[in-house]
């Protein structure tokens, strides 16, 4: 709360304007009220009387809207994609860490995000999913994929957000689209080993018969496919 006081004003009706009221990234709604108590900036300054304006300013964070895509890359099943995947949505307040709610609001205490329980297969597509939040206070706003491992498979992921940088970091703004996309490329865990061949003649052959061009190979199966080694 502000005051400021003048002295030896002369007798009559004044109107104080608030000229400069905005501030970037929020909405302000200002009101007044004079000392006779009227919701008004002009009052009538007398001899005797104590003329006085009162200015109330509310600001309100402007409100966006955030977006999260999230696609799977490799041959994952149904059950694997809408597992514990998990997500989290954060911005500063101050020196604040917050989190976001369902509700756009920002809560002081971890909110979890899970593919299998809060997004939505996109055009029935199995391997992109989406989470839509609307009513977000402007600011910025990371994402960031929490639990991201499959039993059974490697993982590298990559972010993209709207303006098209490798960035889990995004913008929200009044008129804006906020948006990350997030990439999982899972392959799967290949166990590893040794072979060995052993070749055995048997008969009486010399050095350069058992030296010729006797050939081998050596083949497995992936999926249906015969793959040489």
């Amino acid at each position: 709360k502000y005051t400021k006081h003048f002295d030896n004003v002369t007798i009559g009706e004044y109107t104080v304007t608030e000229t400069i009221k905005n501030i970037d990234g929020y909405e302000v709604t200002v009101s007044y009220k004079n000392d006779q108590g009227q919701a008004s900036g002009t009052t009538e300054v007398t001899k005797t009387g104590a003329a006085k304006v009162e200015v109330t300013d509310t600001y309100e964070k402007e409100k966006g809207s955030l977006d999260i895509e999230k696609t799977f890359a490799g041959d994952l099943t149904a059950e694997e994609k809408g597992g514990d995947l998990t997500f989290t949505v954060t911005t500063k307040v101050g020196d604040e860490t917050k989190w976001l709610k369902e509700d756009g609001t920002l809560s002081d205490v971890e909110v979890k995000y899970t593919i299998g329980q809060n997004f939505t297969p996109v055009g029935g597509d199995s391997h992109k999913y989406t989470k839509h939040f609307d009513n977000v206070p402007a600011g910025e706003y990371t994402v960031t994929e929490t639990i991201k491992d499959i039993t059974g498979y490697t993982v590298e992921v990559s972010y993209k957000n709207d303006q098209g940088q490798t960035s889990g970091t995004t913008e929200v703004t009044k008129t804006g689209a906020a948006k990350v996309e997030i990439t999982d490329e899972y392959s799967p865990v290949v166990e590893k080993g040794t072979l060995d061949i052993e070749k055995t003649f048997a008969g009486d052959l010399t050095a350069e018969e058992k030296g010729g061009d006797l050939t081998f190979t050596v083949t497995t199966t992936v999926g249906v496919e015969t793959k040489w080694l």
